[in-house]
């Protein structure tokens, strides 16, 4: 019998191979920029949602500590497996270090959705202010986009990094899309 869980986890990389796919093709970006982009947008909304719930000295030490500790470090952690799948890629081969550093990713990104799912039920069944209810789901919201970010680090989308929208045209949609060029 399949274990349900890798159908499950089959399906959110389909999705993730497909939005890294079409990220690259709209703006030549890779998946390590998309992924650190979304890390970024996490550790705002968590930050913030920390920021809401927390008292005050307790809430700057704990924000900063998820800024520095997530953010900044997965940011650097994404950088260098980009690099190193790259390399491999381009000598022909996979990266041990990489691939093995994949299941990481996974293992965090599911993670991550734990603490989600008891932020969420204590929005639901708990009687607080609104301020809670507002940092609670900043923050659930928080760890749902860092799982994504997490995610997409496995991809196995490889799109080459920063090519131009122009040099991707011909010349029709060029002209489709600046217009025609006026004769004198």
């Amino acid at each position: 019998m399949k274990n349900p869980l890798n159908s499950i986890d089959k399906a959110v990389m389909k999705v993730i191979d497909k939005s890294v796919g079409d990220y690259n093709k709209k703006t030549g970006g890779t998946k390590a920029d998309l992924s650190n982009k979304l890390w970024d947008v996490a550790s705002i909304t968590t930050g913030a949602g920390i920021l809401a719930t927390l008292p005050f000295p307790m809430s700057i030490v704990f924000a900063g500590l998820w800024f520095y500790a997530t953010s900044e470090q997965m940011k650097s952690k994404n950088n260098e497996i980009y690099r190193k799948e790259i390399a491999a890629a381009q000598e022909g081969h996979l990266d041990a270090y990489v691939e093995d550093y994949k299941n990481t990713f996974k293992s965090v990104g599911y993670s991550l959705l734990i603490p989600l799912t008891a932020l969420t039920s204590l929005i639901h069944f708990q009687e607080t202010s609104y301020k809670t209810d507002l940092g609670l789901g900043l923050c659930a919201t928080g760890l749902t986009v860092a799982s994504c970010a997490t995610n997409i680090m496995r991809s196995s989308n490889l799109h080459m990094p920063k090519i131009d929208l122009t040099s991707r045209l011909n010349n029709d949609e060029i002209i489709t899309l600046m217009g025609p060029l006026k004769k004198d």
